[in-house]
């Protein structure tokens, strides 16, 4: 489903079976675990996506058990999801989990299958955005399929009906400009990928 470098020619693999590792230079690749196989009483094995923050630890979105964290120094997870049937306060938009963005040591955003999730890793407090607020959420308009950094206080949001630009201090969307003017309804079609530079240029990936 995913792929993250963590050091020089290694790489994690988030699969249906759970997480591996890979070695680019020997092409070698180790089995590391299954989400099920964790104290989290987890249903699924699947990770569909992938974060390495900057101490190697790795965040990974699941279908349907919300956000796990893990270090591989110690091999424990943490897991943050919504407990069924409302007996707790709601963490997350939504327990499909697609992406991820750290925007800086303690504020992680999570994009999920319905809108957007700020939580604070000190407090463990959860601010949403973008939902959708029926029962059954419009995936074009609700579902993150990626975050990308657009500056020190903007986000680049992916969703199916294209890409938006979210403003982390204002918490709304806002217009995308370039040096022709109004690029919004450049970026109204889907994008299946994108990456951004250090020098916060955007690159692309597009069907047409």
């Amino acid at each position: 489903w995913s792929i993250a470098e963590y050091s020089d020619n290694m790489f994690y693999i988030a699969t249906d079976k759970g997480l591996y590792s890979y070695n680019s230079k020997t092409q070698k690749t180790v089995y590391l675990f299954r989400p099920t196989d964790s104290q989290e009483y987890l249903s699924d094995d699947s990770i569909v996506n992938l974060k390495a923050d900057k101490n190697n630890n790795l965040w990974m979105g699941t279908f349907s058990n919300g956000a796990l964290y893990w270090s591989p120094d110690n091999a424990l997870f943490t897991n943050i999801f919504n407990v069924r049937g409302g007996r707790q306060k709601k963490v997350l938009s939504h327990n499909h989990v697609l992406s991820f963005h750290q925007q800086v040591e303690n504020s992680l955003w999570i994009g999920t299958q319905n809108g957007l999730t700020h939580y604070d890793l000190k407090t463990g407090e959860s601010t949403f955005f973008l939902e959708a607020k029926t029962e059954k959420p419009n995936d074009s308009l609700s579902s993150i399929e990626n975050i990308l950094p657009a500056g020190d206080s903007a986000l680049w949001i992916f969703r199916a009906d294209g890409l938006i630009q979210f403003d982390t201090s204002l918490k709304q969307i806002i217009s995308i400009s370039s040096e022709k003017g109004n690029a919004d309804e450049t970026f109204s079609r889907y994008f299946s990928g994108g990456q951004s530079d250090k020098q916060k240029n955007l690159y692309l990936l597009s069907e047409s």
